[in-house]
Parts: structure tokens; C-alpha cells; sequence
């Protein structure tokens, strides 16, 4: 590898570095934290393939739903519909019980919520209370819009030459719907 692709790859080290920290942050600002398994999977590949030096962040794939939220009618919920399982209302269930709910009393806010999501769509309104910061969508692009021009500053300053940082608009939007 050339001691140029070299320095780029260190420069973007430090500002995926910088992005994860940050992103990980405003995902706890938003409230969204419980277990911390989407918080620590939030990570970042650095690769060198030729000319090229590609730079790559993952998370969990839910992360998709804490960074575009899901419409009322993409909830897969009906009230009354009798569905033996559902993988939505046992998130739920699992959720309520991580927070400290019997397995009876889960259940039940499992269906309260899920009706609510129907009525309103991911995030509720009720949720906000839950943000320090005002916002519940939005963790990776909120974070990418205020620190990409530091972090091609912070390539700049490794390798001592101007970078275009060129972020690709693709994101898989079948992860959008969550799975019953």
C-alpha cells in the first residue's frame, strides 16, 4: 500500500473513531437505550482495495427503525387478529420484561404499545419524553451532517492533502418494515 492510501486510511480511522463515539451519543440522547446491544453495535471497517479506501459503519439492523422510524401502517399489528405469534408483540414482551414487568404485566403493556404504534406510527409522541435532546429518528444522519466536514479536516491534517468524502445515498430500506 502507498504511503499515501496509507495516511488516508489512518486520517479515516480517526474520523470513523469520531463518528462512532458520536453516534453512539446522540443514539443515548434520543432515548434509545436499553440493553446497550444496538449502542456496541455500532461499528466501523476500514478498507484498502486498490486505489480506493473504503470506510464502512454497521449497526444492528433495528437501527434502521431508531434512524427512519416506521409508519402507522407499516406496524405489523392488527387488533384482534388472533395471530398465535408474532415476532413485533415478543420484542415487545422482551422489551417490557428488561425493564422490570412480570411476564402477565409485559404482555399487556406489549399490546398497549402496539396499538399506540398502530394509532401513531415508531417513534410515538409519548416517546419524546424520553430524548434529551428533542429528537427520536435520525441518530447516523443527524451525526453525519454535523461532523463530515471535521472529519475531512481530520483527514486533511493526517495526509496533508484535500479529501472529497463522497457518502452513499444507498441505505437497504427492506429493514424498514418490522418483521411479524
Amino acid at each position: 500500500m502507498s504511503k499515501e492510501l496509507q495516511a488516508i486510511a489512518e486520517g479515516l480511522e480517526a474520523g470513523m473513531k469520531k463518528l462512532q463515539t458520536n453516534m453512539r451519543g446522540e443514539l443515548k440522547a434520543q432515548g434509545h437505550y436499553n440493553t446497550g446491544k444496538l449502542h456496541d453495535s455500532i461499528v466501523y471497517k476500514i478498507e484498502t482495495i486498490g486505489d480506493k479506501v473504503t470506510a464502512t459503519m454497521e449497526s444492528e439492523d433495528y437501527g434502521l427503525v431508531m434512524e427512519f422510524g416506521v409508519t402507522a401502517s407499516n406496524i405489523p399489528y392488527t387488533r384482534g387478529s388472533g395471530a398465535p405469534r408474532s415476532k413485533y408483540i415478543q420484542g415487545l414482551i422482551s422489551f417490557f420484561e428488561s425493564k422490570g414487568l412480570g411476564e402477565s404485566e409485559a404482555k399487556g403493556a406489549a399490546f398497549a404499545t402496539a396499538n399506540k404504534h398502530k394509532q401513531e406510527g415508531l417513534p410515538t409522541r409519548a416517546s419524546f419524553a424520553f430524548s434529551t435532546n428533542g429528537r427520536r429518528t435520525g441518530f447516523a444522519s443527524t451525526t453525519l451532517e454535523k461532523d463530515i466536514d471535521e472529519v475531512a479536516r481530520m483527514i486533511e491534517e493526517v495526509t496533508g492533502m484535500r479529501i472529497q468524502l463522497n457518502l452513499s445515498p444507498s441505505v437497504n430500506m427492506e429493514h424498514l418494515v418490522i418483521y411479524t
